[in-house]
């Protein structure tokens, strides 16, 4: 019973392991992908040793007590409803900051720059599957590849 406990344990970490591979592949750390979300090849790199690196988003200095995150939504989540909560995100000071994945049919999600209360209720409201629509939110961080 412990060997089939510890082989789940693993099955867990790897499958989390592609899911991070997975994500910073799909934030497009490319100079095209980076050119279509309208940012300058300054405001990211990608450093030695497979990290990548964020500089800055275009952010104004009201953005500066923001809390850059990602939200995921959930994959039977419509077009629309998913702009209402980019919508609301803006409503309430937020920035959108990428939504060139929200569509994805593997991995829906959005980055948002919005405020640490914000980003709170948001993410109490997402948990245990609780929200329509959202399916987690987390903060963006670095992502180390090796």
């Amino acid at each position: 019973m412990a060997d089939k406990q510890v082989r789940l344990r693993l099955v867990l970490v790897l499958v989390a392991a592609v899911g991070v591979l997975y994500l910073a592949h799909a934030r497009g750390y490319t100079g095209a992908a980076l050119a279509r979300a309208g940012f300058s090849p300054a405001d990211h790199d990608v450093g030695g040793g497979g990290v990548l690196h964020t500089h800055g988003h275009g952010l104004t200095a009201a953005h500066a007590d923001h809390v850059q995150v990602i939200v995921s939504f959930k994959k039977a989540a419509s077009a629309a409803d998913k702009a209402a909560i980019l919508d609301d995100v803006v409503a309430k000071g937020g920035k959108v900051v990428d939504k060139s994945d929200a569509d994805s049919s593997i991995f829906p999600f959005a980055v948002v720059s919005i405020s640490a209360d914000s980003f709170a209720s948001l993410q109490t409201a997402s948990l245990d599957d609780k929200h329509a629509v959202i399916k987690g939110v987390e903060e963006d961080q670095e992502v180390r590849t090796q």
